[in-house]
């Protein structure tokens, strides 16, 4: 996993920053993803306080917020047809990245060090 971690932070570090916002689309569907979540996350997690979880919560505006601010910034820089291939490029990386993230976590549920 710290491969994949360690490769986005080297593009986002790297990377024009307007890559690195339009790198953040993949998390387009987030806002719902984490409202669907924390609700479910008081029956399975009870020790947690209420309060805990207010970070996250308080997460779900902002992200939507971001959203469209990362949406704005890439439909304004990547017009051009060659612009618009690396956008997606930019993407189907992110998207690698949180692939290669989930499936080692997957790989340490099933065997643990």
């Amino acid at each position: 996993m710290r491969f994949a971690v360690d490769a986005y932070v080297n593009f986002a570090r790297r990377a024009p920053w307007q890559e690195a916002v339009c790198s953040s689309l993949a998390e387009m569907f987030a806002p719902q993803i984490h409202r669907d979540r924390l609700a479910g996350w008081p029956d399975r997690y009870p020790w947690i306080d209420a309060q805990g979880l207010q970070c996250f919560h308080s997460r779900i505006p902002l992200a939507q917020r971001d959203v469209e601010h990362g949406l704005d910034v890439t439909l304004n820089h990547f017009r051009t047809p060659d612009a618009q291939q690396r956008a997606l490029d930019i993407l189907r990386f992110k998207l690698d990245i949180l692939w290669s993230t989930l499936d080692a976590i997957d790989i340490e549920k099933a065997y643990p060090l």
